[in-house]
Order: C-alpha cells, then sequence, then structure tokens
C-alpha cells in the first residue's frame, strides 16, 4: 500500500482565502487530563481531499449522498510532467477509458509538503475537463489543492462536477511510478458537505 495523502499539520498549505488548519489542545496529560483530545478547525477542501458536486453547483449532490463504491476502485497514475497546463490535446494522447479513474502526476510533485502557495500550479483547462467528461471519466485527480489554475472563474470544476466526475485534489505522487493501481480513497463523511479531507491510498497490482 502507498499513501499519497498529506498529512494535516499547523501552518501547512492552504488556497489563498481558505481559512487555515489548526490543532490546538483541549485536554492533555501532561496537563493533568485522564486523557489527550485534539481541537481540529479545517477547511472542507485541506490538504488531501475530494470535492462533491456540492463545491460548485448549487443543487448538486453533497457529499454523504455519494455512494462509498464511488470512491473505490481500479485508477491509473498517469505522468504528465512538462506540461505547464493540461489541455484537451493532453486528455487525448493519454486516451482514457469510460469509467477510468486517473490520478495525474504533474511539475506540482511535491508542491503540497511546502508551506508557500505557488500561483503557477499545473491544472485543467475548461476544455481538458469537458472532454474527460466526453471520454466517460469517472474521476481524475491533481497534485495540487485546485484542479482548476489559479484565479479563475469555476469552469473548469463545474465542467466535472457536471459530468459526474469525482474530483480529487491535493495527493502526493512524486515518488509513485506511473501505472495501475487499486486506489482506495474515502473522504471524511461530512453531512450536506461539499468535499472533505480523505485518506488516499494506493494498492500495486500483482501482476
Amino acid at each position: 500500500m502507498i499513501d499519497i495523502s498529506v498529512p494535516l499539520r499547523n501552518g501547512m498549505l492552504q488556497y489563498p482565502g481558505d481559512p487555515a488548519y489548526r490543532r490546538d489542545w483541549w485536554y492533555r496529560m501532561d496537563e493533568g487530563k485522564n486523557c489527550n483530545v485534539s481541537l481540529l478547525q479545517l477547511c472542507a477542501h485541506t490538504g488531501t481531499h475530494m470535492d462533491a458536486p456540492f463545491h460548485f453547483l448549487q443543487n448538486g449532490v453533497t457529499l454523504d449522498a455519494l455512494p462509498p463504491e464511488r470512491f473505490m476502485g481500479v485508477c491509473r497514475v498517469v505522468d504528465l510532467r512538462g506540461r505547464p497546463v493540461i489541455d484537451a490535446a493532453d486528455v487525448d494522447a493519454i486516451d482514457p477509458q469510460p469509467g477510468e479513474r486517473l490520478l495525474l502526476k504533474t511539475d506540482n510533485a511535491d508542491g503540497m509538503r511546502r508551506d508557500d502557495f505557488n500561483p503557477n500550479f499545473v491544472a485543467l483547462t475548461p476544455a481538458a475537463a469537458r472532454r474527460l467528461v466526453e471520454r466517460g471519466v469517472a474521476a481524475v485527480g491533481i497534485d495540487y489543492l485546485s484542479v482548476e489554475p489559479y484565479g479563475q472563474d469555476g469552469q473548469t470544476h463545474r465542467a466535472l462536477l457536471e459530468g459526474g466526475i469525482v474530483i480529487y485534489e491535493g495527493y502526493d505522487v512524486s515518488d509513485v511510478p506511473a501505472g495501475v493501481y487499486n486506489l482506495i480513497a474515502l473522504p471524511i463523511l461530512v453531512q450536506d458537505s461539499d468535499g472533505a479531507p480523505c485518506r488516499m491510498l494506493l494498492q500495486e497490482i500483482d501482476r
């Protein structure tokens, strides 16, 4: 099993404008309490997470209404390093199949483990998103905080979510070779939510 999740920690990378992750102690044994209890404050789109349709679609499905089988199954890690942006031609080049789950590996590399935000991160154009929908892809992921280029108006997100594609953001596959794996990516079950942090695991497939 390969854990591609990024640990939550104080001071970690956050999308500009989103509330920062914070963990404080509520009870501490070294202060005389009989147990340790953490108090967490975080945005639903902190660190490694997934987007539900409700994130960008007012009448979209919320996280808790998505069936758990949407978050597990065979996926393909695709190496797209060297491209400053992912466009429709790049999608055609990787030839996605109907129902396929794609995790993109880009020049974002290990950027999720750095504290400074990079506004020039690699993401998908709206045209790329529409092509993924046309191809019938089930899920797509990007190795940074957003599948959409910084400063855009949500076209990429809306195209993917309207097309029924699950979006994963903020994982780290910098040390993972391209190839086919079993994906387990279960978000925290939050009622009526637009998304949630998740633990993303890749299981190597014996051949």
